[in-house]
């Protein structure tokens, strides 16, 4: 990735992909259906096949080393902190610490802030495609744990129930980092894929400003619900960890992409009426329906009966 944003910084990206061996293969496929482009999807398909294959041995021989840097990580001595002057701030420190002292979710946050910054970086967007990425991250973040918030507490789930706190509060402890999450790592990303994109207009800032706060929301308030409709006991200590079945996740995965696609293509639009305050404006109702559903799943949280059903399969 750094060679390649140095060719294309330097402009000398397509004088190298050039000269790569693979451009037969790509005038082969652009040619049209002839026996020779059958002849290159075979290939292509017979390659995929054995890389996969060829694959599976480093990705097995990776899943029986020790978890070091977990095992690492959590023998470390944090030194107590001055206390929070509010039951929120406790739940809020305590849910932090489970999220960014765990080496899964710091991996992945750095591969989500870095990587589709760089690919913005290297191909030079402007600020009115970069309103895409904010959503497509947020949507990778919520699937490290956020479509599945509660598992993060395990067999302490059933510890945190037998606190003499507001269920409501240990809800929104939860939502508020998970959005300081996903925030990171949109923000990161719009960072880094805009050092080339130079300043934004008023409109382009407005219009990252609605899109980063509403994709925001809507990724949330939908992992919120699904935590609640589908709690899973995972353990996400593990690096290879998935909050939730295979299947479950790809339906996750699409639903949320789209999703928040669609939003960031909205935005991207919206740049172009040149007016900060109206796309501000037009921002307002679908951040307010976002966020009234985020409402309606904390009902569902407080109400004993689904709260014990979520303890009892998340501390399973």
């Amino acid at each position: 990735m750094a060679v390649a944003l140095g060719l294309q910084v330097t402009g000398r990206l397509v004088d190298v992909l050039d000269r790569v061996p693979t451009v037969r293969l790509v005038v082969v496929l652009v040619g049209g259906a002839d026996p020779g482009w059958a002849l290159a999807v075979a290939v292509l398909a017979l390659l995929v096949v054995a890389t996969v294959a060829l694959g599976a041995v480093p990705a097995h021989l990776a899943a029986r080393r020790p978890p070091r840097d977990e095992l690492r990580l959590e023998s470390q001595v944090h030194p107590a902190r001055r206390r929070p002057r509010s039951v929120l701030g406790v739940l809020v420190r305590t849910d932090r610490a489970s999220v960014w002292r765990a080496v899964p979710m710091r991996r992945g946050l750095g591969v989500l802030a870095v990587g589709p910054g760089l690919v913005a970086l290297l191909g030079a967007l402007d600020w009115a495609q970069l309103l895409v990425l904010p959503g497509l991250v947020a949507s990778g973040g919520a699937l490290l744990f956020g479509v599945n918030a509660w598992c993060l507490d395990g067999r302490g789930s059933l510890w945190r129930e037998s606190l003499p706190v507001d269920p409501a509060r240990v809800f929104w402890a939860r939502v508020l980092v998970l959005a300081e999450f996903l925030l990171a790592a949109s923000v990161a990303t719009v960072v880094l894929g805009g050092l080339r994109s130079g300043v934004p207009s008023p409109a382009e800032a407005a219009a990252l400003l609605g899109a980063l706060v509403v994709v925001t929301l809507q990724v949330v308030g939908a992992a919120m619900r699904w935590s609640l409709q589908h709690p899973y006991a995972v353990d996400l200590r593990s690096a290879r960890a998935t909050p939730a079945p295979p299947v479950r996740m790809v339906g996750y995965s699409a639903r949320l992409a789209l999703t928040t696609t669609l939003t960031g293509l909205v935005f991207s639009a919206l740049v172009r009426l040149d007016d900060p305050a109206l796309v501000l404006l037009l921002a307002v109702p679908p951040a307010c329906w976002s966020g009234l559903r985020l409402v309606r799943a904390s009902r569902r949280w407080v109400d004993p009966v689904g709260r014990a059903r979520v303890t009892v399969a998340v501390s399973a």
